[in-house]
């Protein structure tokens, strides 16, 4: 097993890859996608000088002398709600009632807000100026015909979303997807709610685990099949899943062991095999290959800790580089950490599983749980937890030093930011 550094396994990883294909969809399943498209304005917006606010429309020289003490006196010649071409041509010495997105007349260039006027039967009494086009949205305003409104490669928003309803767009095209399968392999796997076997089985975990990542990274799970130690079934299980989905995840069978059949049949299947083994901790013996028809395969390793950092370092970037995703790789970020960090050896770069702290002031903190670093140790992965990255050859860390944290969760959900 020749191995490699994780930054030589994220570039084979990242090496070429597209966007795999795409898709159209209805505006109301667009959220959280990728556009695949420049969504372009058909008309200005908006399409005449609308109101923006509910008030009286004027010339602004017929009140230019209006004070508190010195009102001037407009007739009321006519009301415009909202959607109503206006049939009225203001003349000198007259107002017009418009509300909130209603055309302005011809004639008029501001608008008084309600508040700001008194009312005397047909009268509108003015107490103050108005500059000219105050209160008024204008022609193009929000953006002209043919104005790029939504570039390609934006991730869809409710906000753009709307956009493309304001532009009349009841459809999108945007990146499709991968379709995740995930295949756990061992004799020893328990699934939920068996207790045949009893203590001396190992309850499956790293499935459910997978499915919430995969479903985190932005693809969509479509099958978890359980196998045991079979060569010959795993063979043609992980063939099946690749010829049907994009992304194909085992966990287990690809270290040393008598029975890690994946490393072994994975070639004889068609896959080309870019590396395994990653000079890692944890999560060494991880393997990555590409199968006909721009298919990938990842072998994790089985303790549920290494299953979880392989997927996060490798198999999160890929989902997003084929769904289209700008920001493929989780946050890096520089933090202070609160205590000393030691480690015996400093033979491969470490993920390190620390608890977060966040403020403004101070930035982010963190602190390794040195009793929950083991592989299998998954309580090392729950709450507020990030991988601090630790370089090969480094063993000693100061209290007080800036490290660099991988963020596995979104920044909101650490300490002032939640």
């Amino acid at each position: 097993m020749k191995l490699i550094t994780i930054k030589e396994a994220i570039d084979f990883v990242k090496k070429d890859v597209k966007p795999i294909g795409i898709e159209k969809v209805l505006i109301s399943d667009a959220y959280g996608r990728v556009l695949a498209e420049n969504l372009k304005s058909g008309s200005d917006h908006p399409e005449v000088d609308v109101s923006a606010v509910d008030g009286y429309a004027v010339k602004a020289g017929d009140i230019a002398d209006a004070a508190e003490k010195y009102y001037i006196k407009l007739v009321l010649a006519d009301t415009i709600k909202a959607g109503i071409e206006p049939g009225t041509t203001l003349r000198h010495g007259g107002t017009v009632l418009v509300f909130t997105g209603a055309p302005v007349p011809e004639g008029t260039d501001a608008v008084v807000m309600r508040e700001d006027i008194q009312i005397d039967g047909k009268n509108i009494l003015f107490k103050k100026p108005i500059g000219s086009g105050k209160n008024i949205r204008f022609v193009g305003e929000d953006f002209r015909k043919d104005e790029i409104v939504v570039s390609k490669g934006t991730t869809i928003g409710a906000a753009e979303i709307g956009m493309a309803a304001e532009i009349n767009r009841s459809y999108l095209f945007v990146y499709r997807i991968p379709v995740v399968s995930i295949i756990p392999t061992g004799d020893e796997l328990l699934e939920l709610g068996d207790t045949s076997p009893g203590r001396f089985a190992i309850r499956d975990s790293n499935s459910y685990t997978l499915i919430g990542l995969v479903k985190q990274a932005g693809a969509e799970f479509s099958v978890c099949r359980r196998l045991k130690d079979d060569p010959i079934a795993t063979a043609e299980t992980i063939k099946a899943e690749l010829d049907r989905s994009d992304i194909v995840i085992t966990t287990g069978g690809v270290s040393a062991g008598d029975y890690d059949f994946v490393k072994k049949v994975v070639p004889e299947i068609g896959v080309d095999v870019i590396f395994h083994g990653v000079l890692q901790k944890p999560g060494k013996p991880i393997l990555f290959g590409k199968y006909k028809n721009n298919r990938y395969l990842f072998g994790l390793p089985g303790f549920p800790v290494s299953s979880t950092v392989g997927f996060l370092l490798y198999a999160y970037p890929l989902i997003r580089a084929l769904a289209g995703f700008s920001g493929k790789e989780l946050p890096r970020v520089k933090a202070t950490l609160k205590e000393e960090f030691h480690r015996k050896k400093g033979k491969r770069e470490e993920l390190v599983r620390v608890k977060v702290d966040y403020n403004i002031e101070n930035g982010f903190t963190v602190k390794p749980d040195t009793k929950k670093q083991g592989s299998g140790i998954l309580t090392g992965m729950v709450g507020d937890t990030a991988l601090m990255d630790v370089p090969i050859g480094v063993t000693d860390i100061k209290k007080g030093a800036e490290v660099i944290i991988i963020l596995i969760k979104p920044i909101s959900s650490f300490g002032q930011l939640s």
